[in-house]
């Protein structure tokens, strides 16, 4: 599956004659690929319609509910397409997770996450504290905790004592997403 895909439907068709005409298009595309669909679904500049929405959509990126609405801007969605390509696999993963964590309403909501990426850290599979204290003492050392007292340390507490103190962290449903902005 394309990162991104929408549904370009013709609103005067639907409005006058209760028709969905309307054509899947796979974004980033060209420029002149949005107008030859344009001009399939009978929006073109020289046709009767011209106005169309976006009745469909499908994306790899979850939490674009509102980012990708009826009325978004064609143009910027193709915009952000070609940036979401780009990314690897760990940007695409930390991407998700923001958009989990933040609610984002355009498409420049998603921009500004993408331009702070490097100020956010994300642990896939961190999803309790217990999990967050066990990374924060045995895996980056956060805390030097002598090896015989391990079996008695509470990871849980201890982690939910940094989160509450300023961690900048949010659990999320795939890990944990730390902010250091």
């Amino acid at each position: 599956m394309s990162k991104m895909e929408i549904f370009i439907s013709n609103l005067g068709r639907l409005n006058n004659d209760g028709v969905i005409v309307g054509n899947w298009v796979r974004l980033p595309t060209s420029e002149e690929e949005l107008d030859n669909v344009l001009k399939r679904i009978g929006c073109s500049g020289d046709g009767v319609y011209h106005e169309y929405f976006i009745s469909d959509y499908e994306t790899a990126f979850h939490g674009m509910r509102d980012v990708i609405s009826e009325y978004a801007d064609i143009t910027r969605l193709n915009e952000l397409a070609r940036v979401l390509e780009s990314l690897d696999e760990e940007d695409e993963e930390k991407l998700c997770a923001a958009l989990e964590c933040e609610y984002c309403r355009s498409v420049q909501d998603v921009l500004d996450i993408l331009e702070r990426m490097d100020d956010l850290l994300f642990l896939p599979g961190i999803t309790d504290y217990e999990e967050l204290g066990d990374y924060y003492i045995n895996g980056c050392g956060y805390l030097d905790v002598p090896q015989h007292l391990l079996p008695y340390f509470d990871y849980s507490a201890y982690a939910r004592d940094v989160h509450l103190e300023g961690g900048n962290g949010t659990f999320c449903t795939t890990g944990y997403l730390i902010d250091y902005r």
